[in-house]
């Protein structure tokens, strides 16, 4: 994304990375022959037989909090 702002070239990622630099026009969106892609969710892998850390935990609190307000908003 840097080399994009730069104006080094193209790049094709998720709207929730650039959507802050798209909002403040260090980027501009092009129009594609076809629908952008959107992510089908955020995944969170682990074992379930194992406790997890508290640093873990926290972050996969923290993740359900950011992505759960997008969703809403």
């Amino acid at each position: 994304m840097a080399a994009a702002i730069r104006g080094q070239g193209i790049i094709y990622q998720p709207e929730f990375i650039v959507a802050e630099a798209l909002a403040n026009g260090e980027l501009i969106s092009l129009s594609l022959d076809h629908p952008p892609l959107e992510p089908g969710g955020l995944y969170v892998l682990f074992s379930p037989d194992r406790r997890l850390s508290l640093k873990v935990r926290a972050m996969i609190d923290y993740l359900v909090e950011v992505f759960s307000a997008e969703i809403q908003e």
